[in-house]
């Protein structure tokens, strides 16, 4: 069964998409033939990672939600065994407009993934922070879920207000499952505990708790930018990055089978 994993937080800025590109090229590396689903139709910054701005797509997600294509016309291979849903966010408040008006709306993006999931061993769908339409869609289309928060007292309450979000979806979603948190961008090297006792405070909270860290490393934000894998690095660049992606695709790997 392909597993689909929904990538959220009610908090910006916590590093989902970068999260999501490593994870996504990680998993292709390791032969997983992968599926990217790109829903932020008013930044679009999964689909930079991969196009410039005059180069995305005109056949996208967008396009899908507005019954003009189907999906199987929006989907292209990026890497070797690794595939993007992109989305253009030159007509986001049509996009939104169409998304709020349908019926049955929340399962609007289920009813498209489910054409296409047959083709990958897992899709991994971007969300934006802010659009909750959005993230509802995307918790009902997927069978797991991951919450990336960096550990800090503001990212902390995102995380709260995430599960309270998600409660609803795994009452309506039997199939879905929350994997875990993935702590993002920690700072071993910053003097105190500030940090440290940010973390505590998530992995007492009884909720699961990825064993891995995401530690800060520059390359992963220079790498997204750049269209480069953290894995594209030559030795001596990126060693953190890489690393702690080859130990979270462990950890998912394990819990997915």
């Amino acid at each position: 069964m392909t597993k689909i994993i929904t990538i959220a937080n009610k908090k910006g800025g916590v590093g989902k998409t970068t999260t999501t590109f490593h994870l996504a090229c990680t998993l292709a590396m390791k032969g997983l033939k992968t599926c990217m689903i790109d829903t932020d139709y008013n930044q679009a910054n999964l689909s930079q990672c991969f196009f410039n701005d005059e180069e995305l797509p005109k056949d996208h997600l967008g396009e899908v939600i507005l019954e003009r294509i189907e999906i199987e016309d929006a989907v292209y291979q990026v890497r070797e065994n690794l595939w993007l849903v992109p989305i253009n966010d030159s007509n986001g408040e049509e996009v939104e407009t169409r998304w709020n008006s349908v019926r049955m709306r929340e399962f609007l993006l289920k009813k498209k993934i489910d054409r296409i999931k047959k083709n990958f061993d897992v899709i991994l769908i971007d969300t934006p922070p802010t659009n909750t339409l959005v993230q509802d869609n995307a918790l009902m289309a997927a069978n797991g879920f991951i919450i990336v928060v960096k550990p800090s007292y503001f990212s902390n309450r995102g995380l709260d207000k995430m599960l309270r979000s998600a409660e609803q979806s795994l009452e309506e979603n039997p199939d879905l499952e929350f994997l875990g948190i993935l702590f993002n961008e920690y700072n071993q090297r910053q003097k105190g505990n500030y940090k440290r006792k940010q973390l505590d405070i998530i992995r007492n909270s009884g909720n699961p708790v990825f064993d891995t860290i995401l530690r800060v490393d520059v390359r992963l934000d220079q790498g997204a930018a750049e269209k480069k894998s953290i894995h594209d690095y030559p030795v001596g660049e990126g060693e953190n990055g890489k690393a702690d992606f080859l130990s979270i695709y462990d950890e998912i790997k394990e819990k997915i089978g």
